[in-house]
């Protein structure tokens, strides 16, 4: 090797070793951080398991909307804290702790309302007081992505601020692989029963290997131990440089906030992203159809293991297609593909029960599965990769980090959560249960129609279908949990004379369709903008 080639080994080398500490510890923050995220994400695979009603399930999925909502709070990240401390730490250490002990003192009254559920000793209450809990566990976990995100801005040189990105990823990916599929996996009764107690020679029982009590409890005590080694031996150095929003008071960086929310360009971009969703927000409702049909939600959880080097993997092979003038290239073509493979999962659900026999479910399903889910997580990443690189693109140097919180608010907004894959900025989708999701799972209630019948043979309508449709909709009993088990203990079994959830895919289909053809140009048109467009004056925000 010539002395130029060891010098430029060197310079390769060196930079990535000066900052490895604290590239590994930006790795273990977003793990920790995605402990109550996938735990919040297994809950729907539960409250299915419990045979909730759709309206149940939309009133949970508020419990994610902190992500979305994350902007009304971020300014005060940003503008106090205690200098002497530190910057970031100010809120890392407060905002961890009250999440370990949290997680700790809600553990077992979490455990207690599921177990109710499940003894069939339903509060109907419940479902909000469970929605509370873990609205309040995101709000935490929302605060501390803030803080370590802006601190990932200054903790990092610049030569390896990239790395920031696959913290984020490498390290959600897996917290969110430990709190929501290896924890669905272990807390199952019958995967724990077949598979991992005959291994100790244990008996079988009726619960899983792990409850929810102690899994919340155990990472509840792992938040607090850690947190502690954080407060005495992390150092943050105090640079006022680094500090985007450091010169302005609260109230500036409010209207600094606002400023940047009335651009013209902004508003576009909001209207166009907020549509280009409304084509996915059927994409949840298809695991949920899957565990009605009696697919074991353990066994649906863990698809994701052969999925994950997947998702680490794509970030890098996708980053190289859309790191260019034009990032929107590719994603109209990943756009129609995935509006498609929304009406093949919804024939995938009709035919599921084809395979079922008397073992259950077939390993050729399963097959079935991991191959549409790998399909998807391309399709996915390579709609969203060019949206985050786009935010990075046209953000504001001088605010990067409120900037970059205002866009990805923007588009968690707007994002439809999925239950296996990681968060967009590479992983944060998952952190939001969209407000489109949420409708969308009100209206599969409201249009779905589930009857009663006390004789197996169903009930008869010689009505045209409107009025059958009007007719089963006065006594659409099965509506609800309550109703299903008010059905069954008169003898009755509940029958569906309508499922929503095909008929809503087609429409969902369409508008994917109509938005392709009418709205993706807005796209291009944005990526076109020049960079004035996306800038605002900072001095105004002093002068007003």
């Amino acid at each position: 090797m010539t002395l130029s080639e060891q010098k430029t080994s060197k310079t390769s080398i060196n930079p990535l070793r000066k900052d490895l500490v604290n590239i590994i510890f930006l790795m273990f923050l977003y793990f920790l951080q995605a402990i109550p995220l996938g735990l919040t994400g297994s809950l729907p695979y539960i409250l299915s398991s419990h045979k909730v009603s759709y309206a149940d399930q939309g009133t949970f999925s508020f419990a994610f909307w902190p992500f979305s909502l994350k902007l009304l709070w971020a300014p005060l990240v940003d503008s106090l804290f205690i200098a002497k401390f530190g910057k970031r730490k100010s809120w890392l250490i407060p905002t961890q702790y009250l999440l370990g002990f949290y997680m700790i003192y809600y553990s077992s009254i979490v455990n207690q309302i599921i177990e109710n559920d499940r003894m069939e000793n339903k509060n109907p209450n419940n479902i909000y007081l469970i929605t509370c809990i873990f609205f309040a566990m995101s709000f935490l976990a929302a605060t501390q992505d803030i803080v370590v995100d802006g601190w990932a801005l200054t903790i990092l040189s610049k030569e390896n601020m990239s790395w920031s990105s696959t913290c984020e990823s490498t390290g959600g990916t897996f917290g969110w692989f430990v709190g929501n599929v290896l924890f669905l996996v272990i807390e199952s009764a019958e995967f724990s029963n077949s598979y991992i107690r005959p291994l100790f020679g244990l008996e079988a029982q009726s619960y899983g290997i792990v409850t929810l009590e102690t899994f919340m409890k155990f990472f509840g005590f792992i938040f607090v131990v850690t947190t502690t080694l954080v407060l005495i031996f992390k150092k943050e150095e105090i640079n006022g440089s680094n500090s985007d929003a450091q010169s302005y008071s609260l109230l500036e960086t409010y209207k600094l906030v606002f400023k940047i929310a009335t651009l013209p360009s902004i508003l576009k971009l909001f209207f166009v992203l907020f549509s280009m969703r409304i084509a996915f927000s059927i994409e949840p409702l298809s695991f949920l159809k899957l565990i009605e049909s009696g697919v074991p939600r353990e066994k649906l959880g863990l698809l994701a293991v052969p999925l994950t080097p997947l998702q680490v993997l794509l970030p890098f092979t996708i980053s190289k297609f859309v790191s260019h003038s034009n990032p929107f290239e590719y994603l109209g073509k990943a756009y129609f593909v995935r509006i498609v493979l929304s009406l093949v999962f919804a024939g995938w659900v009709f035919v599921s029960p084809t395979f079922k026999n008397a073992d259950g479910y077939s390993l050729n399903f399963f097959l079935v599965c991991i191959l549409l889910q790998a399909i998807h997580s391309t399709v996915l990443y390579s709609i969203h990769m060019p949206i985050m690189y786009f935010f990075t693109r046209i953000s504001d140097k001088n605010i990067g980090a409120t900037y970059l919180t205002f866009l990805n608010t923007i588009s968690n907004l707007s994002n439809v959560r999925r239950f296996f894959f990681l968060k967009i900025k590479i992983f944060n989708y998952l952190k939001a249960r969209s407000s489109i999701n949420t409708a969308s799972l009100f209206l599969a209630n409201f249009l779905s129609i589930k009857y009663c019948s006390h004789d197996l043979k169903g009930m008869h309508l010689n009505g045209s279908l409107v009025q059958n449709v009007v007719a089963l909709k006065q006594q659409n009993e099965c509506s609800s949990k309550d109703g299903v088990l008010s059905c069954n203990e008169s003898g009755g079994q509940c029958e569906t004379y309508l499922d929503a959830y095909y008929l809503q895919t087609f429409v969902c289909f369409l508008f994917g369709l109509a938005w392709l053809i009418w709205l993706k140009k807005y796209l291009f048109q944005l990526q076109k903008l020049p960079e004035s467009s996306w800038k605002i004056h900072l001095n105004k925000v002093k002068l007003n």
